[in-house]
């Protein structure tokens, strides 16, 4: 995961939290199993907990789950659907966070969902670690719980952002509930004005479907990328903006030797000692060997900023919510081949 981080302070946007979040402080023994309760959905039909476990499934490992509470207690044949973010806190260091998201269809035979290998406890056990301050071990959940149900007729609403990842417009649409997302790129393009054009060639054509996707964006990231095949209802159901976008032609042209990686905003909040998301997200296709000054660069470009802006981001690799910053002229590949 490719992100950027503002090195000066905050950036002057305003941030709603609309996802509940509940921290849990968890007391950490070494064997124990302790739980938290969270908001499982907001709609009083049943909450959530965190249980942590270590020295279950793997000794050297800790295990944290997402647990329906009461789950026994539920009517018969129940499910919910839910998007969620486990989290970890260092509590010296945010940036050393681990962090570790998933979707679930919770069900009475599965009534909870989670990551046996979280951690491992050696480094939770090391007090120069940050994660365990004055015994304790701090753990959030933040969950995003899918509705009971969508209308079979509601409309479909999609944003469409240009070349810069700047909304343009939102699209409103209906489609019979068997439409596949590619019907629905055919339909992004036929309500486009006439002057979105792409850039292949060197001359403006018209935008075809085969070079459009469309994506989910949650939390100022980009959660889901949608094959051709998806179903229309299915993709109703997600919790995040519904976006459509041209595929640009390096991502096109990408070789075997390069990748693609999702490229994100965020800001430490030194005050409050935690990261934000903000902006919209984009994908980036990156050569095999090159460096941050060329990708730099190519961002500033891409999102028309000036010299003076662009100086102040600084690019970082983020695993498992992990930042570790990149040094100038780094070729940038090599970090994600050594994970």
């Amino acid at each position: 995961l490719m992100q950027q981080l503002a090195a000066s302070a905050p950036h002057l946007i305003e941030l709603i939290r609309s996802d509940p979040v509940t921290f849990a402080q968890l007391l950490f023994d070494g064997v124990q199993t302790s739980s938290s309760g969270i908001d499982g959905g907001g709609d009083g039909s049943g909450t959530g907990r965190i249980k942590n476990e270590s020295g279950g499934g793997n000794a050297q490992q800790l295990s944290i789950y997402l647990d329906v509470a009461d789950s026994v207690t539920l009517p018969q044949g129940w499910s919910r659907q839910a998007y969620f973010i486990l989290t970890v806190h260092n509590q010296k260091d945010p940036s050393k966070d681990v962090m570790k998201d998933a979707d679930h269809n919770f069900t009475q035979k599965e009534a909870d969902w989670g990551f046996r290998e979280f951690v491992q406890l050696h480094e939770l056990r090391n007090p120069r670690s940050g994660y365990i301050v004055n015994d304790k071990l701090i753990i959030s959940a933040s969950v995003y719980a899918q509705p009971h149900f969508v209308e079979a007729d509601q409309a479909l609403k999609v944003s469409w952002h240009n070349s810069s990842v700047d909304e343009v417009q939102v699209l409103s649409f209906s489609l019979d509930k068997d439409s596949t997302v590619a019907q629905a790129l055919e339909e992004v393009v036929r309500l486009l004005p006439a002057q979105a054009t792409s850039q292949g060639g060197g001359m403006a054509q018209p935008l075809a479907p085969r070079r459009l996707r469309m994506v989910e964006v949650y939390n100022h990231r980009i959660r889901k990328i949608f094959a051709e095949t998806d179903r229309i209802d299915w993709v109703k159901k997600q919790f995040g903006t519904i976006r459509a976008e041209e595929i640009p032609s390096d991502e096109l042209e990408s070789g075997p030797d390069g990748m693609i990686v999702q490229a994100r905003h965020f800001y430490h909040d030194l005050e409050a000692n935690t990261k934000h998301n903000f902006g919209d997200p984009f994908m980036l296709a990156l050569g095999a060997e090159e460096t941050t000054d060329s990708v730099r660069n190519r961002v500033q470009a891409k999102l028309g900023l000036s010299g003076e802006e662009i100086a102040k981001w600084k690019l970082a690799v983020v695993l498992s919510g992990r930042v570790e910053y990149l040094e100038d002229g780094e070729i940038i590949k090599n970090r994600f081949d050594y994970t």
